[in-house]
């Protein structure tokens, strides 16, 4: 009899011992995770104009640690609220509506517990258009000053040379890299690594000739923009399937022994 009762008394506390460890091991987590996934941080996302400060309805995407999690249109009148969970890093994103041009604004945050609502204005920039402001020709110096600026803002910008037979090689101080897709058939493409605003700066060009230069000599100058967001880009595809500059138009500036022109 006493067999039997150590038994079942042993049963038992195993049977409660697996129970608190059941508990510890595998409800606690649980609670605390459901915890953590019911408790959110509230977003108002609205958008303005750089330039005005104006409301701008426009379209917005919101990625939670790197997923789509919600998307959706701001409004003029009052924000868009999104409620994010926390332990979370939340990036908010303008996308252009049809006949919209704004460059993207990127909004980024790790979500915390106990945080207060978080205020997200999406500032927009229009992409501007380059201006030169020297007026230059090919010689036998083997350089050239140039000097521009931007009638708005221009974001990231590259610079892509081609050049004719005349001329060896081209060059500037910033940094070379790989060219851009778009611009296979050039020679060398640069980085600018800065914005082109309104307040001009000039950067020098060096060439070396081989032989005479002529009147069928040149250098073409591609100045391109680049909008970035999870990735650079010069150019995306559209809905139908067509490829179309993201912000400015490309500018292409030529210079020869005679003018210079845009072509």
């Amino acid at each position: 009899m006493r067999t039997v009762m150590i038994f079942f008394a042993l049963l038992f506390l195993g049977l409660v011992a697996g129970i608190i460890i059941l508990y510890l091991y595998f409800e606690i987590p649980k609670q605390n995770e459901l915890k953590e996934l019911s408790t959110v941080v509230n977003f108002s996302i609205y958008a303005t104009g750089q330039d005005n400060g104006e409301y701008i309805k426009t379209n917005y995407e919101v990625k939670v640690d790197g997923e789509l999690f919600s998307t959706g249109e701001t409004m003029l009148d009052v924000p868009v609220v999104v409620s994010i969970p926390t332990n979370r890093t939340v990036s908010i994103y303008n996308r252009n509506k049809e006949n919209q041009e704004y460059y993207t604004s990127l909004y980024t945050k790790t979500v915390v517990g106990e945080m207060e609502a978080q205020r997200v204005e999406l500032k927009l920039s229009k992409p501007g258009n380059i201006i030169f402001l020297s007026d230059v020709r090919l010689d036998d110096t083997g350089k050239l000053i140039v000097s521009v600026k931007s009638d708005s803002y221009f974001r990231n910008p590259y610079l892509c040379f081609k050049w004719s037979s005349h001329l060896i090689t081209v060059s500037t101080v910033y940094k070379e890299v790989p060219k851009l897709e778009r611009y296979q058939l050039y020679d060398k493409c640069y980085n600018f690594d800065r914005e082109i605003g309104n307040e001009s700066f000039s950067f020098p060009v060096k060439y070396k000739v081989f032989g005479d230069l002529n009147d069928n000599d040149y250098i073409k100058m591609a100045f391109i923009d680049t909008d970035c967001s999870d990735v650079c880009s010069t150019y995306l595809i559209d809905s139908n399937n067509q490829t179309i500059d993201v912000g400015a138009r490309d500018i292409i500036y030529i210079v020869t022994n005679k003018k210079t022109y845009f072509e």
